[in-house]
């Protein structure tokens, strides 16, 4: 039997509307760059890429970048949920899903790996200090120096990645950084 997900009833509750109709405009805003390089329709991403990798790389991302949303109306998903659902979720559950909610994501760098428990990650876009990240799945497949997009949210007095996670080449992540910066330089 499959494990829940820690978001299940989130996810479940982001299909009503209005939130199906404004999840699906940012996966769709995920997707149309790619789509318009490639000429690509969505649905051949997913069966060019696979349904497991798009999933829990390009749909995962994009989710999260949804729950972190407030919409002209002022509404967040993950507030609507908590008001009205949020009784039904434990403590840690909430806790998460409100880390999550002013979460950003950011590059980082990857560094003393300990499998199955834990790795330090240095924001490479903001700065500072590495923080130690409790994670157990990811470190099986983390090498030090990788570089990640992903979100780092408090949770209790540890430090956990959420869900959606890129892996970018150094190259990539380097060139990322450029544009990064020249944004800055702009105001933007």
């Amino acid at each position: 039997m499959a494990a829940k997900h820690i978001l299940e009833g989130l996810i479940k509750w982001s299909t009503r509307e209005p939130w199906a109709d404004r999840f699906e405009e940012i996966l769709e805003d995920h997707l149309s760059p790619t789509c318009d390089e490639t000429g690509l329709e969505i649905d051949d991403i997913v069966s060019t890429i696979g349904e497991d990798l798009f999933m829990s790389t390009v749909w995962a991302c994009a989710f999260e970048d949804f729950l972190t949303r407030e919409f002209d109306d002022g509404e967040n998903a993950i507030d609507d949920y908590l008001k009205r659902r949020g009784w039904k979720e434990s403590a840690s559950v909430r806790t998460y899903m409100a880390a999550l909610r002013n979460s950003t994501m950011s590059l980082y760098e990857v560094s003393d790996v300990v499998r199955g428990t834990s790795f330090r990650a240095r924001d490479i876009v903001r700065g500072g200090e590495p923080v130690l990240i409790s994670e157990r799945s990811a470190t099986r497949s983390l090498k030090p120096w990788d570089r990640i997009a992903a979100r780092v949210v408090p949770v209790g007095s540890k430090m956990q990645i959420c869900g959606g996670v890129l892996t970018f080449e150094h190259e990539t992540a380097e060139a990322s950084l450029e544009v990064w910066h020249g944004f800055e330089k702009l105001g933007k």
